[in-house]
């Protein structure tokens, strides 16, 4: 019982660090990128990158860790759009 709640911790802990990795990494890469370049994405690109996702979403070719964040994008879909 210990041993397994010891392992869950451990599971817990791998998964936080590995989350504050991927937001510094993101948040890393958004301050590199200028402004403008976010303002020239249009539409049609935006389209095409979300169907592609759906495509690998159901093909089961993304890794169990990144299928949630990127189901919570496509649902983001129309915010990003309206940003545009």
């Amino acid at each position: 019982m210990q041993d397994r709640r010891q392992q869950q911790r451990e599971k817990r802990k791998e998964k936080r660090q590995l989350e504050h990795q991927l937001k510094a990494q993101a948040q890393k890469i958004t301050n590199d990128i200028p402004v403008s370049i976010f303002d020239k994405i249009d539409k049609s690109f935006l389209d095409f990158a979300i169907s592609e996702t759906k495509c690998e979403l159901r093909n089961g070719s993304i890794e169990p860790d990144r299928e949630i964040l990127l189901r919570r994008v496509i649902d983001l879909k129309n915010v990003l759009l309206a940003h545009k």
